[in-house]
Protein backbone atom coordinates (compact mmCIF):
# COMPACT_ATOMS: atom_id res chain seq x y z
CA UNK A 1 0.00 0.00 0.00
CA UNK A 2 1.25 3.38 -1.37
CA UNK A 3 0.35 6.82 -0.69
CA UNK A 4 0.84 9.75 -3.04
CA UNK A 5 0.05 13.28 -2.77
CA UNK A 6 -2.11 15.49 -5.01
CA UNK A 7 0.89 15.76 -7.90
CA UNK A 8 1.61 11.93 -7.94
CA UNK A 9 4.66 12.03 -5.52
CA UNK A 10 5.12 9.14 -3.55
CA UNK A 11 4.84 9.92 0.31
CA UNK A 12 4.31 6.65 2.19
CA UNK A 13 4.75 3.22 1.96
CA UNK A 14 2.35 1.76 4.67
CA UNK A 15 2.44 -2.06 3.54
CA UNK A 16 5.14 -3.75 0.85
CA UNK A 17 4.91 -7.50 1.85
CA UNK A 18 3.32 -10.62 0.91
CA UNK A 19 -0.11 -10.75 2.75
CA UNK A 20 -2.51 -14.18 3.52
CA UNK A 21 -6.03 -13.97 1.78
CA UNK A 22 -8.67 -13.50 3.48
CA UNK A 23 -6.60 -11.98 6.56
CA UNK A 24 -7.52 -8.33 7.86
CA UNK A 25 -4.40 -6.24 8.32
CA UNK A 26 -4.76 -2.84 9.74
CA UNK A 27 -2.17 0.08 8.65
CA UNK A 28 -1.66 3.67 10.11
CA UNK A 29 -0.32 7.04 8.73
CA UNK A 30 1.09 9.86 10.25
CA UNK A 31 0.67 12.25 8.18
CA UNK A 32 2.61 14.65 10.48
CA UNK A 33 4.97 16.04 7.19
CA UNK A 34 1.71 16.12 4.79
CA UNK A 35 -0.45 19.14 4.58
CA UNK A 36 -3.90 18.78 4.91
CA UNK A 37 -5.91 17.66 1.37
CA UNK A 38 -6.53 14.97 -0.84
CA UNK A 39 -4.32 12.03 -0.83
CA UNK A 40 -4.27 9.11 -3.01
CA UNK A 41 -3.01 5.15 -2.14
CA UNK A 42 -2.70 2.00 -4.43
CA UNK A 43 -3.09 -1.21 -3.70
CA UNK A 44 -1.78 -4.01 -5.52
CA UNK A 45 -3.29 -7.83 -5.28
CA UNK A 46 -2.62 -11.00 -7.16
CA UNK A 47 -1.75 -8.70 -10.37
CA UNK A 48 -4.78 -5.75 -10.39
CA UNK A 49 -3.43 -2.43 -8.90
CA UNK A 50 -6.74 -0.38 -7.02
CA UNK A 51 -6.15 3.90 -6.79
CA UNK A 52 -8.25 5.31 -4.21
CA UNK A 53 -8.92 8.75 -2.90
CA UNK A 54 -8.41 9.49 0.85
CA UNK A 55 -8.64 12.98 2.65
CA UNK A 56 -6.18 14.24 5.56
CA UNK A 57 -7.69 16.58 7.87
CA UNK A 58 -5.39 17.99 10.23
Amino acid sequence: MRVFDAVGREVAVLFNREAEAGRTYRVSLSGNNLPSGVCFYRLESAGRAEIRRMMLIK
